[in-house]
């Protein structure tokens, strides 16, 4: 009786939503900020402070631009919990919602950096309703350097968005990213990206269509590099949302610490002696909602 109860309210939860679906903005896979969006792990561990950061696959979520200068293919793995549960609700039970993100980049041959992603979130028990978001991207990135513009990258990412849900109701659109990023020395870059651009989601209930403006995030962030230390901090607009984060090598072990918003963070790696592969495993601990978010990973280098 306690879990017919419990389908019953997903399954309102789900009408409301469509008739005014801000879900997407706040706990969603189209979200492109918030207390509970953490698109990688290793970006998680360090408060998702990613913006200015380059040459790894993990930076394409929060700067397309920061694929340009890859040194070599990638292929990044994760899945993880979020930490919105039934008690929320006012349910006596939790009910997280899980996530998978799978990406794969190739360095500039001679046109462009380029990537590709897949996210998803849903419900992490079957409560017998249909309810799962998904994006797919495909990213662009170059450096300026062909034209002797010096420590210059670009990058636009296109996404698509749509929602599984029972039939007849759907949800599709569309998302767009822009980014730069400027190497000022060696160590140190600054990163602009705006994300969500121009994006919405058409909601459709089986008799008409409401369409949903995505909020567009605009992030500002300063990053130092090197082989031992990372750290970095990244500042969302309009919401002035901040996030902090730092990285230490002890080489093969990789420690992390961040504060994502309103939560602090703490993330693990390890990496193989040739480089090949790295694993990595990060921890937020809500205080706006409580309870803990849980994400694993996996990159390979090729």
């Amino acid at each position: 009786m306690r879990r017919y109860i419990i389908r019953k309210f997903i399954w309102i939860l789900i009408v409301i939503l469509l008739v005014s679906p801000s879900f997407a903005q706040i706990y969603g896979a189209f979200a492109s900020t918030g207390p509970y969006v953490s698109p990688d792990v290793r970006a998680l561990g360090m408060g998702n402070a990613f913006c200015a950061f380059e040459g790894e696959i993990v930076g394409l979520f929060f700067n397309p631009a920061s694929i340009a200068k890859l040194s070599n293919s990638q292929f990044n793995i994760t899945y993880g919990y979020s930490p919105l549960s039934l008690e929320n609700f006012g349910f006596g039970t939790s009910m997280y919602f899980s996530s998978y993100d799978l990406t794969f980049a190739v360095p500039d041959f001679g046109l462009w950096s380029s990537g590709v992603l897949f996210a998803s979130l849903s419900p992490s028990e079957d409560l017998g309703v249909l309810y799962k978001e998904n994006q797919l991207g495909y990213i662009m990135a170059k450096s300026l350097d062909f034209i002797g513009i010096k420590g210059v990258s670009l990058g636009v990412s296109l996404k698509r968005y749509w929602v599984d849900l029972p039939s007849p109701y759907r949800a599709e659109g569309w998302g767009l990213d822009l980014g730069i990023l400027l190497r000022l020395f060696s160590s140190f870059k600054l990163g602009f990206s705006a994300q969500n651009l121009l994006s919405n989601i058409d909601w459709y209930n089986g008799e008409s269509n409401t369409k949903e403006a995505l909020s567009t995030n605009f992030k500002f962030g300063i990053a130092y590099q090197s082989k031992k230390l990372n750290v970095a901090f990244d500042l969302d607009f309009p919401s002035l949302y901040p996030h902090v984060g730092m990285e230490y090598s002890f080489d093969p072990i990789l420690f992390r610490l961040g504060w994502n918003i309103d939560s602090p963070t703490i993330g693990f790696g390890f990496r193989s002696p040739d480089g090949k592969w790295r694993i990595d495993y990060a921890l937020l601990y809500s205080l706006g909602i409580g309870g803990v978010s849980h994400k694993v990973g996996m990159l390979m280098n090729f």
